[in-house]
């Protein structure tokens, strides 16, 4: 019976060992909520005043900052990215950095020629006595041409966006550092072992500010406040962001389960880190 107990617990610890074999990555996901009123859904984070609105979707490696400025007004919107900046914990970030854009663009022909010839050749013919004869040749060869230009562009100091129109504008992401905390375990491969840990403004340890600048024609300038602040973080093995799934695609399906990441509201986004082996060397921090 002892035999038979040992043998069971040492198929048990094999299956589950094998399992968590094909782990190779943790995510941390990390929920986000606006500081000022905005309409939060699964597709986006909306701010909008009168004059536009500001669209937003977090989700995505270290959080996606991109956003869409949609002009709602029947004039020319200017967005003054000098007077831009993402704010994280306190630190600024200049949306305009003074950089130079190039762009490359080469051509190239290549043209086959071929030319012809007489050789003179002496030798001795059939009857061993000398004779030269007239011999036609052809050489062949190739020439190429390219051309190549480089045109430098400076970054724009405004962005223009016309009358009942939207640009989309990116430069940052929000945050890719991994939190640690004593309540949150680095690798929870069982559902008890998953913790979500709380935050409110005033305790977050990730604040965040897309500050844009905007003036409609001629008039002052008007300022933009975004504020947001992390307020979950939850560690997940890679098992919970994917789902195996049939894809469908004009009537067709895949032959197999497709594994498909499992999309999270707007306001959510996530880093990803290694799986390390318990008890192994480099693993010596459960937190």
């Amino acid at each position: 019976m002892k035999t038979k107990s040992s043998f069971l617990s040492l198929l048990l610890a094999v299956f589950f060992l094998s399992s968590c074999s094909t782990i190779t990555n943790f995510y941390q996901v990390y929920t986000t909520t606006p500081v000022s009123e905005m309409k939060v859904t699964n597709e986006n984070i909306v701010y909008e005043d009168d004059n536009c609105k500001v669209i937003y979707d977090f989700w995505g490696q270290s959080g996606n900052l991109s956003f869409v400025f949609q002009n709602k007004t029947n004039e020319l919107i200017t967005v003054n990215k000098d007077q831009c900046f993402y704010i994280l914990n306190g630190f600024a970030y200049d949306y305009y950095k003074n950089r130079t854009y190039s762009n490359s663009n080469s051509t190239g022909i290549t043209t086959a020629r071929a030319t012809a010839g007489l050789v003179s050749v002496t030798g001795l013919n059939y009857n061993n006595n000398i004779q030269t004869n007239q011999l036609g040749v052809q050489k062949s060869g190739a020439i190429s041409n390219s051309n190549s230009r480089t045109v430098s562009e400076p970054e724009a100091l405004q962005i223009k966006i016309p009358a009942n129109t939207s640009k989309e504008i990116q430069e940052f992401s929000i945050y890719d550092k991994i939190y640690r905390d004593c309540d949150l375990l680095r690798f929870p491969l069982l559902d008890r072992e998953i913790n979500t840990l709380k935050f409110t403004k005033d305790n977050s340890p990730v604040l965040f500010t897309n500050s844009v600048e905007y003036t409609i024609g001629n008039s002052n300038p008007i300022r933009i406040e975004n504020k947001f602040y992390v307020s979950e973080i939850t560690n997940l093995p890679s098992s919970k962001m994917y789902d195996s799934k049939m894809i469908e695609n004009c009537k067709e399906k895949s032959l197999y389960p497709v594994e498909v990441n499992i999309r999270k509201p707007a306001n959510y986004f996530y880093n990803i880190y290694p799986y390390e082996t318990p008890n192994s060397f480099l693993n010596i921090w459960k937190y």
